[in-house]
This record gives C-alpha cells, sequence and structure tokens, in this order.
C-alpha cells in the first residue's frame, strides 16, 4: 500500500548537517563544498552539548567511531574553523582513477 503525506520529519545528523552547511554556504560565498565539508568534520566534538560522550540510539551506550563518524556538529566553530582542507577535481580524480 502507497501512503501519501504532505510532510515528513527527520531528525539527526542526517538533518542538522545539511542546514549547518547551508548557514556555513551563507557566511562564507567563496568556500568550496570541500572547505565547508572540512570545516565541519575537523571542528566537530565526541561530546554532545552537555560534554557526554556520543552515545547509541539503541542502548545509550557510549557509541563507537564507526557509528558517530566525524562527532557532533558545532557550527559557532566551523564557521570559523582556523584549518581547512581544500580538494579539487584533480585530487578527486587521482583518488578515483588510481590503481591502488
Amino acid at each position: 500500500m502507497l501512503m501519501r503525506v504532505k510532510f515528513n520529519t527527520n531528525s539527526g545528523t542526517s538533518m542538522s548537517c545539511p542546514h549547518v552547511a547551508a548557514l556555513l554556504c551563507a557566511a562564507h560565498p567563496n568556500w568550496s563544498p570541500a572547505v565547508v565539508r572540512s570545516a565541519l568534520m575537523t571542528t566537530s566534538t565526541v561530546t554532545d552539548n552537555k560534554f557526554r560522550l556520543i552515545a547509541r540510539y539503541a542502548n545509550l551506550e557510549p557509541a563507537t567511531v564507526l557509528s558517530t563518524k566525524a562527532g557532533h556538529v558545532n557550527p559557532q566553530l566551523a564557521s570559523d574553523p582556523r584549518l581547512i582542507y581544500d580538494a579539487y577535481i584533480a585530487d578527486y580524480t587521482m583518488v578515483l582513477c588510481s590503481d591502488a
């Protein structure tokens, strides 16, 4: 059965990261997508906003690196990251087209 709705809600990192990325793009229109990603990843933390380790949703145990990815995004830190990594088409081509 196909169900159609007029709206849908999502939450978590899947929704917060694109919104924070949009804010960064508005604040820094000259940043490339790679720089935005770098700013988000280099300023994220493994603790939440109450300085507790990020917990797994299923059992509230501390999450592993594989489940937290880069961590909890911090929009204020990401807007002035101090250190960023940029990437260009040649960089992606080298990675995607290498023999290794």
